[in-house]
């Protein structure tokens, strides 16, 4: 192969990714031709899909191998909640009753329901705060006896610090409280999480050698989908075009082992780089030579939360911008704000007549 003239994609969350390619190609003879190809790589369980089998034969990637990992490995789901997000961690709690808890044991899951502060006020009703959370459990409790759900409380050191840049904070806190070679899943409350997912995570996740940050399915506007779909806020979310889109600007769900998050502390030691200056994948990338596993994942589906920038414009550019591409392509479907801004000028017309 000489070169890629013109490469297409467009993925459609219930077929797959749909791909062709025009490759400028040159013989034995070294005579150069141009070769169109068309190929869908399915959603499923394929280990080497069709685009996968042309790149390797191209040599334009190659196969890693990996070391042996189980479905039996413990895993401790982090969720940080902030104090304006007890009803939505409610919320979360009877989704996985509903998918997860009926299939894990204490000694292969543990919930970590961790109460994140500001404020010494904050941290002085912690306790009080988590009442209803602690009923939601207890309720949980009386069928799901196996189950290992814990209490913590963070105090972020500065109020500054937003909920984009927090992970590192977490994973400190929680360095002292678990083992080196623990398996965690940090995440937020407004994710449902289907009964899949966590054995995924287990493969997905290798000591010393993979990382994972799925891509997760986030629901737009409830009132734009409202417009064409039955929906209402407490619902379960459809994976449907019309219903979201993969955020691949959101790096806030995090497979890792504690070991590597201690070495990448260590190697941001060596360069001097501050860890909470900067969003937690973009320093494994600079720092680390692990493999990132970055996939979109239809088994995490959030539910939608406006996206507030502002707070971070001055902290960070790159996670501003971010948050800049997630608050314009979250709200809805170009074609969904197309049909609103029809709709009102249709309105201003019908107005204008009468008037």
């Amino acid at each position: 192969m000489k070169k890629l003239i013109n490469g297409y994609r467009q993925f459609d969350p219930t077929r797959g990714t749909h791909y062709i390619l025009d490759l400028s190609l040159i013989d034995e003879n070294k005579l150069e031709y141009i070769k169109r190809a068309e190929l869908m790589r399915p959603l499923g369980n394929l280990k080497i899909s069709f685009i996968g089998l042309l790149l390797i034969y191209l040599g334009l990637v190659e196969i890693i191998p990996m070391p042996f990992v189980t479905e039996t490995t413990k895993i401790f789901l982090i969720l940080p909640i902030y104090s304006d997000e007890q009803s939505i961690t409610i919320r979360f709690l009877r989704h996985l009753n509903k998918t997860l808890f009926d299939k894990e044991t204490r000694d292969k899951f543990e919930l970590l329901l961790t109460h994140i502060v500001i404020t010494k006020q904050e941290l002085s009703q912690t306790q009080k705060w988590f009442e209803n959370l602690r009923h939601e459990v207890d309720l949980i409790h009386r069928i799901r006896t196996q189950l290992t759900i814990t209490y913590h409380t963070l105090l972020l050191p500065s109020s500054s610090i937003t909920r984009y840049t927090h992970s590192t904070y977490i994973l400190d806190f929680f360095q002292t409280k678990l083992r080196k070679n623990s398996l965690l899943f940090l995440t937020n409350p407004y994710v449902d999480i289907e009964s899949d997912f966590l054995n995924r995570c287990r493969l997905n996740v290798i000591e010393n050698v993979q990382i994972f940050f799925p891509i997760a399915f986030y629901q737009y506007h409830p009132h734009i989908i409202a417009r064409t779909h039955h929906i209402t806020d407490n619902s379960t979310i459809d994976l449907h075009k019309s219903h979201g889109w993969f955020n691949s600007y959101a790096y806030d769900h995090i497979g890792i082992y504690m070991n590597d998050y201690i070495n990448l502390k260590k190697s941001s030691l060596l360069y001097n780089i501050s860890l909470s200056s900067r969003n937690i994948y973009d320093l494994f990338v600079e720092l680390t030579d692990l493999n990132i596993l970055r996939a979109p994942d239809q088994s995490l589906r959030v539910h939608y939360k406006p996206f507030k920038c502002d707070l971070i414009k001055q902290s960070n550019i790159i996670e501003y911008n971010r948050c800049l591409n997630q608050r314009e392509k979250g709200l809805a479907s170009r074609s969904q704000l197309a049909m609103i801004i029809i709709e009102n000028q249709q309105m201003n017309k019908t107005i204008k007549t009468k008037n």
